[in-house]
């Protein structure tokens, strides 16, 4: 499943060109929310498969090693040129 995204930016000029166009009530509707929910659900679902596959479990050490490392080096870089 491919999920478009856009820069905050993009969006709140498109929805002020269209209200101003008079194309937007501000309100969405009935199935404007229930379309939302339904791709709420999915990605949930999709998010829920992927935290219970077998790959997923297998790279955890991996992933914790990573923010780990990722961590000391922040440590180290805030110290300061020269500083062990």
């Amino acid at each position: 499943m491919r999920v478009d995204s856009y820069e905050a930016p993009e969006i709140f000029d498109a929805f002020l060109a269209a209200r101003t166009r008079g194309d937007v009530s501000g309100r969405p509707t009935y199935h404007e929310i229930a379309h939302l929910e339904h791709q709420v659900a999915e990605l949930r679902r999709y998010v829920t498969a992927i935290v219970r596959s077998r790959s997923w479990r297998l790279t955890t050490p991996l992933r914790q090693a990573d923010k780990l490392a990722q961590r000391i080096l922040r440590r180290q870089d805030a110290r300061g040129p020269g500083r062990t």
